[in-house]
């Protein structure tokens, strides 16, 4: 069916290009866990700049936040982050009409390669704001985890029952955290049929979890809450969450189902804009 040919397409890309994107996220590999951020185009600067802000306040070091760009033409100068471009990859599903399949693919495959070079990566949106340094986040949970995911709440039954959030995940270099996002990533036709990379990794967690034995922990809200959990356009109530007695340690907006304007006007409502 169409789903099977495009995702027998993107598949052939990874193919082609597996070895160069693999030496890319080879740079990610280091003695601590990084943070690692995907950005497709220029609307995205601003949001990365502002989630870089956030994690340098808290003491955060610019040596473990690594932006990814699919292009050279994205200006990483203002952030005052190490860049990767990841070359061809910038035409990744070019044949397909829509993008936020494309990106969601590429997304897996990036996730599968620096966790396969080595790399515990905890990656997230562009639209994250940091209330506490990360490591103060993970440090929370057994160092054994394979992973850990967003929590993004139930309204998706296909997400079920683990219903996580790839807006905000951590993988570490464990065999099961690799299998787990190979898997992920050759499930290319349910990402495309569902629409949705969410899903299609809750629905591979769930299997491997019940095969090989793979260990996840999702983020509760208190600890990382996901503005989908909440009225998106609600500055009120984020900004009764960030300045709470007990904030969250990370607030996530997805870039996936909001514009970058939109989450600039709410952040800033929100006083959690740092520019």
């Amino acid at each position: 069916d169409a789903s099977y040919g495009m995702a027998r397409s993107l598949l052939l890309e990874y193919f082609k290009q597996n070895e160069p994107i693999s030496k890319a996220m080879a740079q990610l590999k280091q003695k601590t866990m990084v943070v690692a951020c995907l950005i497709d185009d220029e609307s995205d600067v601003l949001l990365v700049q502002n989630s870089i802000k956030s994690f340098v306040r808290l003491g955060g070091s610019k040596e473990q936040f690594f932006v990814i760009r699919r292009k050279d033409s994205i200006s990483c100068k203002q952030l005052d982050a190490k860049c990767i471009t990841v070359g061809k990859a910038a035409n990744l599903g070019s044949s397909i009409s829509d993008p936020f399949i494309s990106r969601n693919f590429l997304q897996a495959w990036l996730a599968f390669a620096a966790a396969d070079a080595g790399a515990n990566v905890l990656w997230q949106s562009p639209g994250t704001i940091w209330m506490k340094h990360p490591s103060e986040l993970l440090s929370q949970y057994p160092k054994s985890l394979d992973t850990m995911f967003l929590f993004k709440g139930r309204e998706d039954p296909r997400s079920a029952p683990f219903h996580v959030s790839v807006d905000l995940f951590y993988a570490s270099s464990s065999d099961r955290s690799i299998h787990l996002l190979h898997e992920v990533m050759l499930h290319a036709d349910l990402m495309i049929e569902w629409r949705s990379m969410d899903a299609t990794t809750s629905y591979r967690l769930s299997e491997n979890n019940a095969r090989y034995g793979t260990s996840t922990f999702i983020f509760p809200p208190q600890h990382a809450l996901h503005t989908t959990l909440l009225d998106h356009s609600s500055a009120t109530a984020i900004f009764e969450a960030a300045t709470s007695p007990e904030p969250p340690h990370v607030i996530v907006f997805p870039r996936s189902e909001l514009d970058s304007d939109e989450i600039i006007k709410v952040m800033k409502a929100a006083k959690l804009w740092l520019l």
